[in-house]
């Protein structure tokens, strides 16, 4: 299937991308590079969809989550933001792997992850293995400004812990430790 691009791209002002001599700054404007969005069908982002666009972002979509490897790895740079919808891929379950395995990829990648069946959005640091902040669905302008923000911010916050790890320095676990056996 081929991916929808508005033909009016505008380039890009720089990277906010994660180099060993450059520290990304949540301060600075995206990247003007489209949002990628899967999601199986468009009615259900419709609307978040039309936000993005009117917020003065392009966005590239795709229905088809066969594409997800060639399209968020190739080029590393095509993208400023990652946005799935993941109900109707499955759930949680049908994209759970994809999506640890790009965070561990391409930490320099905001990814918000969007859902029908989320009560409220998560805009903590909890989930950061998988992505920045779920977005609960149907959502209005105002929300999706919100998060599309605090998935920089995240994204900055994920980036310096995958540094950390990196350079050998204590990072914060992914998740709590086990209880030992006995206590």
């Amino acid at each position: 299937m081929n991916i929808e691009l508005l033909m009016n791209r505008m380039p890009s002002d720089g990277p906010l991308m994660l180099k060993a001599h450059r520290t990304p700054a949540p301060g600075l404007p995206l990247r003007l590079d489209p949002v990628l969005v899967f999601a199986a069908e468009t009615a259900p982002v419709t609307y978040e969809i039309e936000t993005i666009r009117h917020l003065g972002r392009d966005v590239a979509l795709c229905p088809d989550l066969r594409r997800f490897n060639n399209l968020v790895g190739s080029p590393s740079r095509a993208w400023s933001m990652l946005f799935i919808e993941i109900e109707g891929f499955g759930g949680i379950a049908s994209v759970l792997e994809k999506l640890r395995i790009l965070r561990l990829e391409r930490p320099d990648l905001p990814v918000v992850m969007a859902s029908t069946r989320m009560r409220v959005h998560d805009l903590s640091v909890e989930r950061l293995p998988v992505c920045d902040v779920s977005l609960a669905l149907p959502a209005d302008a105002a929300d999706v400004n919100v998060v599309l923000q605090k998935a920089r911010v995240n994204n900055f916050a994920w980036q310096m812990r995958q540094m950390n790890m990196v350079e050998g320095e204590v990072a914060v676990p992914d998740q709590p430790p086990l209880l030992a056996q006995g206590a």
